[in-house]
């Protein structure tokens, strides 16, 4: 496995066990992905590969598999990283592995080596997409929470003062991601596509099939929108109930969903590609 290879890739160790993810179906010479609609091509030594995954293989035997057919390693890397970016790729690790995959990781990163992280999948729900903004938005819960104990170590604030301006700003923020994916959601929805969640660490996204450039772009602002919405709200109370630093923080939050429509980004890059599609139909 080269170095490059594993930058672009969820963590694998030998006795881990692989699988496809719901929503994806292996067929003739295609993998076909139930949840967008979407087709993707195979080579022979390809659909051979998935099989084994959708068999549900250690990651040795797939290795192995792989070594028969031809296939370099980087190219089977390729494949688990593009199964990896639409959440189509399972994986199953005992707890004892879990801590020999965490040291690994520590190790790796010593010598900048980075892991994908692995994402998961799910039809769209409200419980689902909320459940997914959590796990998505920890590493800033984490963070909120450190600060606060930080600044009343520093005697900023009374401990438990800044511990309920933390977790009231966290709530805030894990709503307006909820709200944002869920806007994307229904607004797709409304044109006919149901939407799918993919999230991770620090992470997530929603999948749906190829809509019409003006159908892509209104489901793509619907999102920012939304989350920016609630945000401003939760800031505009704030500020009436002259708690400030509140209104301050959903300012913040309120700029970081515009900023997802800047047009090399997310939801902003999806504006302009949908944008694009259509100027070129036009002439």
């Amino acid at each position: 496995m080269s170095r490059r290879a594993s930058e672009r890739c969820p963590l694998l160790l030998p006795d881990d066990i692989l699988g496809l993810a719901v929503g994806l179906t292996l067929q003739a010479d295609h993998l076909l992905d139930v949840a967008v609609g979407a087709r993707h091509s195979l080579s022979q030594s390809g659909e051979a590969i998935l099989r084994c995954i959708a068999d549900g293989c250690r990651f040795d035997t797939l290795q192995a598999e792989a070594t028969i057919l031809g296939i370099k390693a980087a190219d089977l890397y390729s494949l688990l990283d593009f199964l990896n970016a639409i959440g189509g790729l399972q994986r199953k690790r005992s707890p004892r592995n879990q801590l020999r995959a965490l040291g690994l990781t520590l190790r790796t990163a010593c010598m900048g080596v980075h892991w994908s992280p692995l994402h998961r999948r799910r039809i769209f729900s409200p419980l689902g997409v909320l459940w997914a903004s959590l796990i998505a938005t920890l590493p800033v819960i984490g963070a909120c929470l450190l600060l606060a104990v930080v600044c009343a170590g520093a005697n900023l604030a009374p401990l438990g003062n800044a511990l309920i301006f933390a977790l009231g700003s966290c709530i805030i923020f894990v709503c307006s991601i909820t709200l944002h994916e869920a806007g994307h959601a229904i607004a797709a929805w409304k044109y006919g596509a149901q939407a799918t969640i993919i999230w991770s660490l620090g992470n997530i996204a929603l999948l749906h099939r190829r809509l019409s450039p003006g159908a892509e772009s209104i489901v793509s602002l619907t999102g920012p929108a939304a989350g920016a919405l609630l945000s401003l709200a939760g800031g505009i109370l704030g500020a009436h109930l002259a708690w400030h630093s509140l209104a301050c923080v959903c300012l913040g939050i309120t700029l970081l969903h515009i900023l997802c429509l800047w047009p090399g980004y997310g939801d902003g890059q999806a504006v302009a590609s949908a944008l694009r599609t259509k100027h070129k139909g036009d002439t």
